[in-house]
């Protein structure tokens, strides 16, 4: 059934039209998503800021069937903002606290749907590696959401981790868990699929305009770009760390970091395959800050080979003009001095390295709410803080509901902002 803010709506596609749009598991995606757009520019609601939040929503108010319009103000898919990367881990025996459990179960489902809608393989279980101290955060955490929600986790003593992951063998393995029902998201496909599905439900999207202001004028949202003006009933900004200019009450909740990532070719890719069972890891060391992670040896769909490798903490804060080209002397030196101590056997040269920003919240949890003052018109959700990504197909569902309904079913007490007055 519509949701009743809709105008009542219905696309039609002939047998013939679903059948050429239906694409094969393994297809890429077209990497220059094509958009279209009707030519009207008023719309029952508007999604400013088209990366993995802001696509997955729009999908979703395009299912619902009324006119729906979403504003990017690069390209999508870019290297501008908290997406880029080719790949996300997925977990659920979420370390950060276990009330996200019961969100990352839902995107788990969103994932497998939208997967079976477009044909497409996001989604690739290959467990996770957890390495740490038995009292650090990351074990501690990952057993309590673990227990809390019946998360099958397997430990493994020293000689198993030698027997099953060879190359962590000179990991300091005090500790070592494996969720076998996790994996990793090809991160710029699910964008682009997400952002094409939109498409095919009637979205209409944008890109290549940035959104200079907005206002609320007889009960319609003004949406002003560097191209167009147009209306809309709502209003659901996910511009990242763009927030700030968008939303100017939530600048001292929203810090914006650097980080790095790198692809590393190892002597022996084969051995750090998927195929060859090899994991996504997770790694907390005593004396450094936050945790390093990684990815299989894999293919991205630029074409560029390697294993990914990143180190997750709140680092170099940035004003937006200062997301520079990483500092080879500095910046990567620090990731490769652990990864020589702690998976020697993985590194042989570096393929290539790349920045991405992290929009933090003062306490490293979302922030997702309607807007004080304007509570029916604008809605948002911003600070992911570096691990919000896998979460896309549900902060997708969450969004749509309180835009047109004023309220969710979905538990996101702790998201919300009035926690921090």
């Amino acid at each position: 059934m519509k949701n009743e803010f809709f105008e009542e709506k219905q696309i039609l596609l002939t047998k013939a039209e679903q059948q050429g749009k239906k694409k094969k598991p393994d297809q890429k995606p077209n990497e220059h998503l094509k958009t279209e757009t009707s030519g009207n520019k008023g719309y029952d609601v508007i999604v400013v800021g088209i990366g993995a939040m802001g696509a997955a929503t729009l999908y979703e108010l395009a299912k619902k069937g009324g006119r729906v319009l979403g504003i990017e103000q690069f390209n999508i898919v870019h290297d501008k903002g908290s997406h880029s990367g080719e790949s996300r881990i997925f977990r659920r025996a979420y370390f950060e606290h276990p009330d996200y459990v019961p969100l990352l179960n839902a995107s788990l489902q969103g994932w497998k749907s939208i997967e079976a809608e477009s044909g497409r393989q996001l989604y690739h279980q290959t467990a996770l590696a957890y390495f740490g101290d038995k009292d650090g955060a990351l074990i501690q955490g990952v057993q309590q959401s673990a227990r809390a929600y019946n998360i099958p986790i397997k430990e493994l003593q020293a000689e198993e981790v030698s027997d099953q992951f060879p190359a962590f063998a000179a990991v300091d393995r005090k500790k070592a868990l494996v969720e076998e029902e996790a994996g990793f998201i090809w991160a710029d496909k699910a964008i682009i699929t997400y952002a094409e599905q939109a498409l095919q439900h009637g979205a209409d999207i944008k890109e290549k305009e940035q959104v200079l202001k907005w206002e609320v004028d007889n009960g319609r949202v003004i949406v002003e770009t560097e191209k167009e003006t147009y209306e809309a009933r709502k209003i659901i900004i996910t511009a990242g760390a763009y927030t700030g200019k968008l939303l100017p009450e939530l600048n001292n909740k929203l810090s914006v970091t650097r980080q790095l990532m790198m692809w590393v070719n190892p002597q022996h890719p084969a051995a750090f395959t998927v195929d060859e069972n090899f994991p996504c890891w997770v790694i907390e060391k005593e004396g450094y800050d936050g945790v390093f992670y990684g990815f299989p040896y894999l293919n991205d769909i630029s074409g560029v080979a390697g294993l990914k490798l990143a180190h997750h903490l709140k680092d170099e804060e940035i004003d937006l003009s200062g997301l520079r080209e990483y500092d080879s002397q500095e910046e990567v030196t620090k990731l490769l001095d652990f990864v020589r101590k702690h998976l020697p056997v993985a590194l042989a040269m570096v393929q290539k390295a790349k920045l991405c920003m992290y929009v933090n919240s003062p306490d490293g949890d979302f922030i997702i709410d309607r807007l004080t003052g304007y509570e029916d018109y604008v809605t948002y959700g911003c600070g992911f803080s570096g691990h919000g990504f896998k979460f896309a197909p549900v902060i997708g569902k969450i969004l749509t509901e309180l835009s047109l309904n004023g309220k969710t079913h979905y538990p996101i007490e702790f998201l919300s902002s009035k926690r921090f007055k």
